[in-house]
């Protein structure tokens, strides 16, 4: 019998399966090139897409808010930077290649971090390795072009190509316009409660090439380093083995994926509808035209194992006349004369916004947590991001955007003031602010 490396040489004689190995540009499982010699039978490589071409992987690097100082998101498990990374990522490629083909390729544990949410309480947050970021970022960019792969809606706004937040404000109002009842709801726990079997099998069935359906799968399976994290036992908690988490590129993306048939089966039975992520908007001519479609939306949820809470006044489920304001993707929907509707800045949005920052800066917390100044303003800092881009659509949205820089500011002076009093903060140059690591706190917010 040939030997395999003989064999598949294409005439070309080696003296081992590791020279055979190199020269077709794979490495051996569990080796210190990643296998383990003397345990390999017979061998297959996978032959690698385009989209996993050395090219095509570092183009994905630069494109991606990872290649960019500036942007990049914070080290997974192994604490690799996306500096570090970048440094040698012309090795990285070929080492995530060299896996993909040899089918030794895992996925890194998922490091937790908790996200202050605009509602009160905190999300898990779930950071990939930087390594495991680019790989599922080629994948998405894969299926941009698989045409099986087809996750988008009628209905759908959230991680859509070509659709914005600002699109979906935009229809909410024009569709409240038409017909002014509204009912909202966000379905609970969306993430969480995902079901994996389902989801991979849909996976299966719409991705075109299995190397890249196996690479999705094995991604869903993910799981946070610290097992059971948030897992406690309640309804609420995260559970081993079931869901989504959030902070992997390609979550979002698959959440669409799930909920295509249920978008579908709104816009066939006629409803006029928005949802974003989790978020769902139903909009009627009648109270009864809502509640039919609240029954409709809870029967086609159950079949996913997903649920919304029950329609109360103040809850998360809500029914909104048309002379009443409805607060949406973050706007409110509210009267505007005779049958005409705006768009503005919730009453209370700023109250809120001034609550949750003061919780961020907190010396108590940052203090248990072993938060620095310059991190407790990186995290002002996205927080501002978030709420600014969700009033950008209002006329006014630059007015709101610098109203919240200065809450911020302000919250880092409050905070900075604990830390070595209100007198010494006085006598510090917008210098010597900066270099502590605060940002350039305005004088107005003194």
């Amino acid at each position: 019998m040939v030997p395999v490396w003989v064999a598949r040489g294409r005439g070309h004689r080696f003296r081992s399966r590791i020279a055979w190995c190199a020269w077709i540009g794979i490495a051996l499982p569990n080796s210190p090139q990643g296998a383990q010699p003397g345990t390999l039978g017979r061998i297959g490589v996978r032959r690698l897409p385009s989209s996993l071409s050395v090219e095509a992987l570092k183009w994905v690097w630069h494109d991606s808010r990872d290649g960019a100082p500036s942007t990049a998101g914070a080290p997974g498990v192994d604490g690799v930077s996306a500096m570090a990374f970048s440094s040698s990522l012309a090795d990285h490629v070929a080492n995530i290649r060299s896996s993909i083909r040899s089918d030794t390729y895992r996925f890194s544990p998922l490091r937790s971090a908790r996200v202050l949410k605009a509602s009160g309480g905190h999300r898990i947050i779930a950071i990939p390795t930087v390594r495991d970021r680019l790989l599922q970022r080629a994948l998405l960019r894969h299926l941009e072009a698989d045409p099986r792969f087809v996750a988008t809606s009628e209905v759908s706004y959230g991680f859509t190509k070509g659709r914005t937040l600002a699109d979906a404000q935009r229809r909410a109002l024009f569709l409240r316009e038409q017909r002014p009842w509204m009912l909202q709801a966000d379905i609970i726990r969306f993430f969480d409660r995902i079901e994996r079997p389902l989801m991979k099998a849909l996976v299966r069935r719409r991705v075109s090439r299995k190397l890249i359906a196996d690479l999705m799968s094995a991604a869903i399976d993910c799981e946070l380093e610290t097992a059971g994290e948030g897992a406690d036992g309640s309804e609420t908690a995260i559970q081993p083995g079931r869901g989504l988490r959030q902070g992997m590129p390609i979550s979002p993306v698959l959440s669409n994926l799930l909920l295509k048939k249920f978008d579908d089966a709104l816009a066939v039975r006629g409803f006029s509808a928005i949802r974003y992520a989790d978020d769902i908007a139903i909009f009627g001519e009648s109270e009864r035209e809502c509640l039919d479609g609240l029954d409709f939306v809870r029967q086609n949820l159950a079949r996913l194992s997903l649920d919304l809470p029950d329609l109360a006044v103040d809850g998360k489920t809500t029914l909104r006349n048309p002379s009443e304001s409805a607060v949406f993707l973050g706007v409110e929907i509210a009267p505007f004369g005779k049958g005409a509707y705006q768009l503005r800045a919730p009453t209370k949005k700023l109250n809120d916004i001034e609550a949750a920052m003061s919780n961020i800066a907190s010396l108590e917390k940052c203090t248990k947590q072993k938060k620095n100044l310059t991190q407790v303003a990186r995290s002002l800092d996205s927080f501002v991001v978030g709420h600014a881009a969700s009033m950008m659509v209002l006329e006014d949205g630059g007015e709101f955007r610098s109203r919240i820089e200065i809450l911020k500011q302000r919250q880092l002076r409050r905070l900075l003031e604990e830390l070595i009093g209100k007198n010494a903060v006085k006598k510090l140059s917008d210098i010597q602010l900066a270099f502590l690591g605060s940002g350039l706190i305005a004088r107005r917010a003194r």
